[in-house]
């Protein structure tokens, strides 16, 4: 039998939810190696730690709760990835867990528990405590502290322990996983409830007291400066991703220099609006990619920085040390990057592209420069378009962020931001186009957006998680034409095949696909012209006859090709 770890790490299974399947596209924001950090700071501590992918592995919540189990750890930190409204499945899952392993302290961590602690707090008591922001060196405090103390030892801080070393103090490897190991099990059920945490910054974790239960929140802890002084990520479950074809993951920076409205990345980091980007050296980057090649002949990165360049000519000249160290130690690799369209420029992209890159997301969200001026982007549209065929001058063809409806849209955005799309060429299969068509602004804690949202009379709270704002278009027609828009083009999606259905494709169609996506487009345009001439408002039904036909046109094109 598998020895316990005194400290698991839970990627939590992540079943889909139907109705919001397409709404957001932020595999990045999931995929930003927390676990993997978290684990190979524990364990350059001597705490050993195991990281339990349940989502990578496609186990079932009844499969994961079984392997937990099995080996109850004393400390389980779980990723916690918000999935609409089956986000509540996983809480249910950790619930269950607590009764069979009420030693075991559960902590989470991530973006949604960092804006959602109070209310993940106050509606789930058998969670113990969530890291607020960046977690390494919380979550190494806060496993340092439980296993120090339940073996009623002092506790050691991770300076403390840090200053001990450099003076050469002598300490046994693994000190806390025997620590660990020595604390009476009958005394754990009870631990968690009892201890004071008020030590540990940026930590959150709630007590029970007469007139109910408190959430109580340190202090903030400060980013890390020196993000070369990390460890590198643990890569236990690399062999996994290598079998599935998934890209390996690198992250050569933390935040964003840009304070774009609907976006969460920095006050993760930093829980305010300031500019919180962070990078790590060119040398170390490629340090780390260089012994991944060499170690495990790895040739496909994807770096899941939100911001892949960093601010101003600084920013510019480490990414183009970057590309100089790959290409003049001549390793054979691709990778893809995420990046603003102002720092697309012809210098540093021919070095990057001769390093490997072959992939860039670009966060565009609007071709309606006001539009663009409220979410606070800091571009222009001339800026996007110029971005795009730079990128497609070097071969590459960008994958895309955007935002179609937001509450304040007009019929004639929807129109500008149409035509912006299908001037640049962005629309190019039938699962971009119906992806971006249809896609609505989503509002979530943390964001400038938010608090805006929750400021209108109409606004709606998911009543589960509070994590989620809904609001109404300004506009009816905009409401109603909206309407019209998302049951064509999921309606659409529901027609592709799995492999044919992925909104990251830049791949551009060609046969059957290529129809059925000139289909939507026109489809698109004829609805849209409907509403905007009057004939949807005083007709409804010629609407839906004009819906149901275009599908059942594409639907013929799809099976006879």
């Amino acid at each position: 039998m598998k020895e316990t770890s005194p400290v698991i790490l839970l990627e939590h299974p992540r079943p889909k939810d139907p109705d919001r399947l397409q709404d957001v596209v932020n595999a990045p924001l999931s995929a930003n190696l927390l676990s993997p950090y978290i684990a190979a700071v524990l364990n350059s501590q001597d705490i050993p730690s195991e990281i339990l992918d349940a989502n990578l592995m496609g186990w079932s919540r009844e499969k994961t709760l079984e392997e937990l189990e099995k080996r109850p750890p004393k400390l389980l930190g779980v990723h916690m990835v918000y999935l609409w409204n089956k986000t509540t499945e996983v809480f249910d899952m950790l619930s269950r867990l607590r009764r069979f392993c009420p030693q075991t302290h559960i902590n989470l961590f991530g973006f949604y528990p960092t804006f959602s602690y109070e209310n993940i707090l106050q509606w789930f008591p058998f969670i113990d405590s969530v890291t607020v922001g960046e977690p390494e060196y919380t979550f190494l405090e806060l496993a340092g502290f439980l296993l120090c103390t339940s073996a009623k030892r002092p506790y050691l801080s991770l300076g403390e322990k840090n200053n001990s070393r450099s003076k050469g103090a002598s300490q046994p490897k693994n000190v806390a996983y025997e620590l660990a190991r020595t604390y009476p099990r009958q005394q754990a059920a009870t631990l968690h409830n009892s201890l004071d945490y008020s030590g540990i910054d940026g930590l959150a974790f709630g007590i029970n007291a007469p007139d109910g239960r408190k959430v109580i929140k340190n202090s903030p802890r400060p980013p890390i400066s020196d993000l070369d002084s990390l460890p590198f990520p643990d890569r236990s479950h690399m062999h996994r991703y290598e079998r599935l074809g998934i890209a390996t993951y690198i992250l050569g920076s933390r935040g964003c220099y840009g304070h774009c409205s609907f976006c969460y990345v920095n006050p993760f980091y930093v829980n305010d609006d300031n500019s919180s980007w962070r990078g790590r050296s060119a040398e170390n980057i490629f340090e780390e990619i260089r012994l991944l090649h060499v170690s495990r002949g790895t040739r496909y990165f994807y770096f899941a920085d939100a911001n892949f360049f960093g601010p101003g000519r600084e920013g510019k000249k480490r990414v183009s040390r970057l590309a100089n160290l790959l290409i003049e130690n001549e390793l054979d690799i691709r990778f893809g990057i995420e990046c603003r369209a102002n720092d697309v420029e012809e210098d540093n992209l021919s070095r990057l592209v001769q390093a490997g890159l072959r992939e860039v997301f670009l966060g565009i969200e609007s071709g309606c420069q006001h539009v663009l001026n409220r979410y606070k982007k800091g571009v222009s549209t001339g800026v996007n378009e110029r971005a795009v065929e730079t990128l497609r001058r070097f071969g590459i063809e960008p994958s895309l962020g955007f935002i179609m409806f937001e509450p304040d849209s007009r019929l004639s955005d929807i129109r500008e931001n149409f035509e912006f799309l299908k001037k640049l060429r962005l629309l190019h299969t039938p699962a971009v186009t119906a992806h971006i068509l249809h896609h609505r602004q989503t509002f979530f804690q943390g964001t400038p957006d938010f608090r805006l949202a929750c400021n209108k009379p109409d606004t709606k709270l998911d009543p589960v998680t509070g994590y989620e704002a809904f609001c109404e278009f300004n506009d009816p027609k905009v409401t109603a034409f909206s309407k019209a828009a998302i049951s064509l083009c999921r309606g659409v999606l529901d027609m592709l095949q799995p492999d044919e259905a992925d909104a990251c494709t830049t791949t551009v169609a060609n046969g059957r696909l290529t129809k059925i996506n000139w289909a939507v487009i026109d489809a698109y345009d004829r609805i849209l012209t409907a509403f905007e001439d009057g004939e949807a408002i005083r007709n409804p039904s010629k609407v839906k006859g004009m819906h149901d036909e275009f599908l059942s046109d594409i639907r013929s094109v799809y099976k006879d090709l």
